[in-house]
């Protein structure tokens, strides 16, 4: 699907954008997908990736957030800040590290501001891209890439 030339930077590392596109897939297709890196730039992609919060014609919040989300992994991945699994960030503040990807699962500790963390996968839940270190996982908003 992504290896045609038609595709912006995508085709080479798209194993590296998966996790920041795959909420879109899921919620929009894989045409739209097409449509959103098709002749497009990754500067652009990210952009336009904030376009599709609508339902029925209205913008609903929850996808605004949600696009919001899936940019912010993307332009991480544009910048070079992860580059491939395994990665290490640092906690930006004390954060809650759960049995699972999401505010849910019961909370297994508290890491510290500043502590340094691997990030071995990542998923979303909802809004939330979550890292899995073991059978640990935290929100990547909360963090910082090294």
């Amino acid at each position: 699907m992504l290896s045609s030339r038609a595709f912006a930077p995508l085709s080479v590392t798209f194993i590296l954008f998966k996790n920041s596109l795959v909420s879109f897939v899921y919620n929009c297709g894989p045409a739209r997908l097409q449509s959103l890196c098709n002749h497009r730039t990754n500067s652009q992609i990210a952009e336009a990736l904030l376009l599709y919060n609508k339902a029925g014609g209205k913008v609903l919040a929850g996808l605004t957030k949600r696009r919001k989300a899936e940019r912010e992994l993307f332009l991480k991945l544009v910048d070079n800040k992860i580059q491939t699994l395994p990665y290490k960030v640092k906690a930006k503040c004390n954060l809650n590290i759960r049995g699972g990807a999401g505010t849910s699962f019961p909370q297994i500790r508290i890491a510290k501001a500043g502590e340094i963390l691997t990030v071995w996968a990542t998923e979303t839940n909802g809004d939330t891209v979550w890292a899995k270190n073991g059978s640990e996982y935290f929100a990547l908003k909360y963090c910082e890439p090294l």
